[in-house]
């Protein structure tokens, strides 16, 4: 791993200690910690009940925090879903540390975690950083 591999991964703090210069003055590493998916709507507490608990289609409640990895790593999957199935579900996204009212109504202790709703009961939950494949798998069942 060369040095502008380490800058990609590393806070700009620790950047600093990794490659021994100063951070840049360039704006390219916000890019790397939010990327507007098209085919997902972000949730706050405030609208929560209307995009979620009012929703006809099945709603995939995606719990996640900036500073998490697998949840960055799981947002385009999510997002693909979300575009190929537009008839059937809706992806909304919860950002727990914006949102921590919602996370605790639902006991979400460990991020990522998916809770599926429909009628607007949750009626599955998936935990951890899954494939397409196995997210799908998991749905099948919401999914008409």
């Amino acid at each position: 791993m060369g040095p502008r591999t380490l800058a990609v991964i590393f806070l700009s703090g620790a950047q600093r200690i990794v490659t021994d210069t100063p951070p840049t003055t360039s704006n390219s590493h916000d890019n790397r910690t939010e990327h507007h998916m098209a085919n997902t709507v972000d949730i706050t507490e405030a609208s929560f009940s209307d995009n979620v608990l009012n929703n006809e289609k099945t709603v995939l409640v995606d719990f996640w925090a900036p500073w998490c990895g697998p949840c960055k790593a799981i947002a385009p999957v999510l997002d693909e879903i979300a575009g190929q199935h537009p008839d059937t579900i809706s992806v909304a996204k919860v950002d727990i540390d914006a949102n921590p009212g919602i996370a605790q109504t639902y006991q979400v202790l460990s991020i990522p975690t998916i809770i599926v709703f429909r009628g607007g009961e949750p009626v599955k939950r998936i935990t951890g950083a899954k494939s397409k494949k196995a997210i799908l798998k998991a749905l099948v069942d919401y999914m008409g």
